[in-house]
């Protein structure tokens, strides 16, 4: 992220391995003002039963959706080259494949 300008801070990704792990404290952190999480579907249930307690904004990608995220500045043909790609050829047989597409602008 950095690599494109994104400052420092901005984006983290933190790993966690179930209860009592980093992204648990940082669920029920109330310093943490929104929570997104990519992952399955019971950790999503628990993250969002922790952040109702704060009503807090809340993001999950759960079950493998995978998404690809399209930015408004992008070489659009190249970015649905590339996503026609991904999803013909790797069509959901691993955790990769492409199955929703998140774009930058409603214009695209």
């Amino acid at each position: 992220m950095q690599t494109v300008g994104v400052p420092p801070g901005v984006y983290n990704v933190v790993h966690g391995l179930g209860a009592d792990s980093a992204g648990e404290h940082l669920t029920r952190h109330a310093g943490v003002d929104a929570i997104t999480f990519t992952g399955e579907s019971a950790t999503g249930s628990a993250i969002m039963k922790v952040a109702a307690e704060g009503i807090r904004p809340v993001s999950l990608e759960l079950g493998g959706k995978n998404p690809g995220i399209v930015f408004a500045d992008c070489d659009f043909e190249a970015a649905v080259a590339a996503h026609r790609t991904r999803l013909i050829f790797e069509h959901g047989a691993n955790l990769f494949g492409h199955r929703a597409c998140l774009c930058g602008a409603a214009d695209i």
